[in-house]
């Protein structure tokens, strides 16, 4: 007959868990406490932190447009005891108001004085608070009365395609965007910039939305383009183009031999039947053999090559020649 003892072993279970429980709360009583202390301590302590502060401008007349957005939120470096970091993190600094008639001169450009600027921070930040810096420490407000042209886009980057490709064609959509600025500006802006991007390893076409360079005191609308590349298998071909030699005194004839040499180059397999043979050019320099006439031969330079082929160079690097007088026969 055997003995049941398993309301024994329960009564032991829930004798110990009640102990081991216990303690645990009393840990986490003291626990707690001690954390509350360390906390009150902390926030008590002066420290430096950074608190963001926007603005506003209001009352901006409408044939005038901002040109430019960098002012619209000042970054404060703030001294203060801890508790008044915790109230900025949870409230939200109401954006400085500036009225844009106040300071309006017509001529595409106001400022608010710094002095002013740390007055109107502090009046959004707590009476505690020291404010150690401001960025910008002054507000430049750029605008147009409307004065804007049309300028072309420029693609700024870096673009490799991958080792059988050929990079053939770059493009960017729009191709030209309306600025808007003073008239002062208006006239030195020839063209705008995207952003630089890199792009790698291309083999077929990648695209990227990029923004336009920033200029202060310059919109553009839009400020975003499509940089779009394309790249091509790569694939090698050749032409045969006139020597040309440069710097032959008048009276005198000079004959290269060949007249003609190969020009090889690297392109894409679609390029490489638009590839013209003109627009290649393959100079001498008389003046070789006019600072040494016992030299019986001309060195070969490309000039001038297609932008639709890459490592262009020519097959010999040098030619034989004959130099006559006018007038003579051959």
């Amino acid at each position: 007959m055997s003995i049941d003892n398993r309301p024994l072993l329960q009564k032991m279970r829930n004798l110990l868990f009640k102990a081991v429980n216990k303690e645990f709360l009393v840990f986490l009583f003291f626990f707690a406490i001690s954390g509350a202390f360390w906390f009150v301590l902390a926030v008590k302590e002066p420290v430096e932190r950074e608190v963001s502060i926007p603005v506003m401008v209001t009352n901006i007349p409408k044939n005038v447009i901002l040109t430019d957005d960098s002012f619209d939120t000042l970054k404060v470096s703030v001294r203060d005891e801890g508790y008044a970091f915790i109230y900025y993190m949870f409230n939200k600094r109401p954006p400085i108001i500036i009225n844009f008639n106040s300071y309006f001169k017509g001529d595409g450009h106001s400022v608010v004085a710094s002095s002013e600027v740390l007055k109107m921070v502090k009046a959004r930040l707590e009476k505690s608070s020291q404010v150690i810096s401001v960025k910008p420490d002054r507000i430049d407000i750029y605008y147009s009365n409307g004065e804007n042209k049309i300028v072309p886009v420029e693609i700024n980057g870096k673009f490799t395609a991958d080792e059988l490709s050929f990079l053939s064609k770059k493009e960017v959509t729009p191709d030209s965007v309306t600025v808007y600025a003073s008239k002062e500006k208006l006239d030195q802006i020839k063209s705008v910039k995207t952003e630089y991007v890199n792009i790698s390893d291309i083999n077929d076409m990648a695209q990227r939305k990029v923004k336009l360079e920033r200029m202060s005191g310059v919109k553009c609308v839009p400020n975003i383009v499509t940089v779009k590349v394309y790249a091509d298998v790569s694939s090698e071909g050749s032409v045969e183009v006139p020597v040309e030699v440069v710097g032959v005194p008048e009276g005198k004839v000079l004959r290269t031999y060949p007249s003609r040499v190969s020009v090889k180059f690297v392109t894409g397999a679609k390029a490489l039947k638009m590839v013209d043979p003109s627009e290649f050019r393959v100079l001498a320099d008389y003046a070789e053999i006019e600072n040494n006439p016992q030299q019986k031969f001309l060195h070969l330079r490309l000039a001038e090559a297609p932008q639709s082929v890459n490592n262009a160079k020519t097959v010999i690097s040098q030619v034989d020649y004959l130099l006559e007088q006018e007038g003579d026969e051959p």
